[in-house]
């Protein structure tokens, strides 16, 4: 996996953007349902993860750790020091896995019934509650399955902070794409 920034090459592929129902706007090159996917298209979302929905998720996963709430007082007295130096006592953190989610988010919106069959993550700066952050996935390989069983894509993923472009997240998925004759049509 490349830890470097991903840069979105200028391809002259039409840009777009879609509104679905969950309001979630889902802006780029990747078409709806898959049909003529190819490497270099890309798709990003936008989203501020509040106070409520880091501690739905923490609830939902069953992790209390308190850096995703900023209640500290369970914690020894010798890890308020630590906590204060590495910055992470200023607001609480958004779970790592919340904010990766929005990958899925982008390919469960784009592709109904696309598939997620790998992904490797890397985390490098915190993401707190209110930051507005934008995730990318940027087509690497389309791979086309024997016998018309779907297609593979493999595909660099992002999230960074949309004030600063600092990254916060990088990895790859392969994600499977169902491809029927309805939507090859």
């Amino acid at each position: 996996m490349n830890h470097k920034k991903i840069l979105l090459r200028r391809v002259a592929f039409p840009r777009c953007r879609r509104l679905f129902a969950n309001n979630i706007n889902v802006e780029g090159t990747i078409p709806r349902y898959g049909k003529g996917v190819e490497a270099g298209q890309y798709a990003q979302v936008e989203r501020v993860f509040s106070k409520n929905d880091v501690g739905a998720f923490g609830k939902l996963v069953g992790d209390q750790n308190p850096i995703h709430t900023n209640d500290f007082s369970q914690l020894p007295d010798d890890f308020q020091p630590l906590l204060q130096h590495s910055g992470l006592a200023s607001r609480p953190v958004v779970h790592g896995m919340l904010a990766a989610s929005l990958f899925s988010c982008i390919f469960g919106s784009l592709i109904p019934g696309s598939v997620y069959r790998k992904q490797q993550l890397a985390f490098s700066n915190p993401i707190f509650i209110d930051d507005n952050v934008l995730a990318k996935v940027i087509v690497r390989k389309v791979k086309h399955l024997r016998g018309g069983n779907g297609i593979l894509l493999t595909c660099d993923t992002q999230v960074l902070l949309k004030e600063n472009h600092k990254i916060c997240i990088l990895g790859d998925a392969v994600v499977w794409l169902p491809m029927t004759k309805e939507k090859d049509a």
